[in-house]
């Protein structure tokens, strides 16, 4: 690891270095409504092809998981949670019996991933709609150069999304509805 990259993660973890909690604190990662319409925008763009091949998938992952960019142009760094038994003295067990005197403590750290092709692939388009809107499906039409997508749970339906490729159109209409319901991105997402 690079002193570059050490210092972005010391950075990410600094609001919570050496810090343990009984309950998981807030998720300081914020959804900005305006940023997620601008990044939907422009997926669905016609003109945003190079953007779409170099920085999309990226853009996206900041936005939604506060990702930074690892050493690797491949890999992302971002917070996730963890839980540990600790004891009152700081020790902690790995014991599968644990005495009752260890407690679950959680504590937040940085996690190195690849960075997922949201809008290149179905499968991590897909996975994105289930971290963030689980229990959600989608319905899909396709006749010949004609193709729209939507989100769909049970009596809930988004609207249409219509474009080119099935993985940028999921992408697309979940960012849709993160953008109108910001507040159901679930606390401590993971990437």
């Amino acid at each position: 690891m690079s002193k570059s990259e050490l210092d972005i993660h010391e950075e990410m973890l600094l609001p919570f270095k050496n810090q343990f909690y009984l309950e998981l604190p807030p998720d300081p990662r914020i959804i900005d409504p305006a940023r997620i319409r601008a990044l939907r925008e422009r997926i669905l763009s016609p003109y945003s092809y190079k953007w779409r091949g170099e920085d999309a998938d990226f853009e996206i992952a900041e936005a939604i998981f506060g990702a930074r960019r690892a050493e690797n142009p491949k890999n992302v760094v971002h917070l996730v949670t963890d839980m540990m038994l600790r004891d009152e003295r700081g020790y902690s067990t790995r014991s599968r019996f644990p005495g009752p005197e260890f407690k679950k403590q959680y504590y937040v750290t940085v996690a190195i991933s690849t960075l997922p092709k949201y809008i290149h692939e179905h499968g991590p388009g897909a996975g994105l709609m289930e971290r963030l809107f689980p229990g959600f499906g989608y319905d899909y039409q396709f006749r010949g150069k004609f193709q729209r997508l939507r989100l769909a749970k049970e009596d809930e339906l988004g609207p249409w999304i219509e474009s080119d490729f099935q993985p940028k159109m999921l992408v697309a209409a979940v960012l849709e509805r993160l953008e109108r319901y910001p507040e159901e991105a679930p606390q401590w997402r993971r990437l």
